[in-house]
């Protein structure tokens, strides 16, 4: 908003909500990291891919597949250009230990 990003999250089970981290900056780029454990999907983004800052921990019913994409967009459907780089899905590299 005013010249300032956002970083935000839309999770969608039977309706959509949003959630928003605003911004006093605007990053020349940023990572997005999404994981799944069970009955949750967390949402992560950083700005150097080592600290991670969480977005969301959204509930999702387990063993109900879960859809992925990425979007951008600008109040008043002003112009802007986004790149987005290096997607990939995949597991995670090591199991998470619950205790």
């Amino acid at each position: 908003m005013n010249g300032k990003q956002n970083i935000s999250a839309v999770v969608t089970r039977d309706f959509s909500d949003w959630s928003v981290i605003p911004r006093s900056d605007s990053p020349a780029f940023i990572w997005i990291r999404l994981q799944r454990r069970g009955d949750t999907v967390q949402v992560d983004f950083s700005e150097d891919n080592k600290t991670w800052t969480m977005v969301r921990l959204a509930y999702f019913p387990p063993k109900v597949p879960v859809k992925i994409g990425m979007f951008a967009a600008a109040p008043r459907k002003l112009p802007f250009e986004v790149q987005f780089d290096n997607f990939s899905i995949g597991p995670l590299s090591a199991p998470v230990k619950e205790e």
